[in-house]
């Protein structure tokens, strides 16, 4: 058997050092990586629940504006016609010398 010197086992027990340092800094940064897209996802989160938030206020505010558009129609016709009708008796007016 050939024996092994000093210098063989220092360098067989700083192999397995040096590499349990390369999974300790490894795992480190991974975790790194994991908290900051955790950080990324509660943010998109945030961002979605407002836009779903104004969306749903925006659709709100619209069907109260068509609401408000089919009850005023009935009136707007109302005041079309009137409006129309006072132009035809200023019009008749106007030929017949009135003004």
């Amino acid at each position: 058997m050939q024996q092994r010197g000093a210098g063989y086992t220092l360098r067989n027990s700083v192999q397995p050092a040096a590499g349990s340092r390369q999974v300790s800094v490894s795992s480190i940064a991974l975790s790194q990586g994991v908290t900051e897209q955790a950080s990324s996802i509660e943010q998109l989160t945030a961002s979605l629940e407002e836009i779903a938030s104004e969306t749903k206020l925006n659709a709100e505010n619209a069907n109260q504006a068509n609401e408000r558009r089919q009850n005023s129609s009935p009136m707007q016709d109302a005041s079309a016609e009137a409006a129309a009708t006072k132009t035809k008796i200023l019009i008749s007016e106007k030929k017949f010398g009135k003004y």
